[in-house]
């Protein structure tokens, strides 16, 4: 008998930054904002009197550690959690069942990710990652557990499986408690 399941995540729009490590994903235009700053007081300043001198090189480069950030550091970093989000809605995932074996929880102080497997694929995230999907370990009140029926839809990323929901067997979410 198929057992019933009950959706304990699931990827959804208003997740694009909901942590503080997700803020990490507007560094590079910080930087980029920064640098473009910087180098045009260091040219419009006291900086184009000098041309003599090599001081021109350092509005050249921050103009292009600016430029660098922006255009291409930035998109693709903020592109992540929309093209997972996009992945679901189109139902462009894959759906594995089974129990949860090879469960290998992270400590709560983190320093490596929480890792488990459902017949043959394997799955590893933290609370302190900055990917889209699940990443909501054990040890910091996660639902994942060694033994536990799930349902898992997720999409194969480059040396990884991105979880965008995951279902527990009704009869189990008991002892998640």
């Amino acid at each position: 008998m198929t057992p019933h399941y009950v959706t304990v995540y699931q990827i959804s729009a208003d997740q694009a930054h909901s942590s503080f490590a997700d803020l990490v994903k507007i560094v590079p235009v910080v930087f980029g904002v920064v640098f473009l700053a910087l180098s045009l007081i260091f040219f419009f300043g006291k900086m184009r009197l000098h041309w003599k001198q090599p001081h021109w090189l350092v509005p050249i480069c921050l103009c292009t550690l600016g430029l660098l950030s922006l255009c291409i550091l930035a998109p693709r970093s903020l592109r992540q959690d929309s093209d997972a989000l996009l992945a679901y809605q189109n139902g462009s995932y894959q759906v594995i069942e089974g129990a949860v074996t090879d469960f290998d929880p992270m400590p709560y102080e983190g320093h490596k990710p929480e890792c488990f497997s459902v017949q043959d694929k394997r799955f590893c995230y933290s609370d302190y990652a900055i990917d889209p999907g699940f990443r909501n370990t054990a040890s910091h009140g996660g639902p994942i557990r060694s033994g536990l029926q799930v349902r898992i839809a997720y999409k194969p990323v480059t040396r990884r499986n991105l979880i965008l929901r995951i279902e527990i067997a009704k009869d189990q979410i008991a002892s998640l408690k």
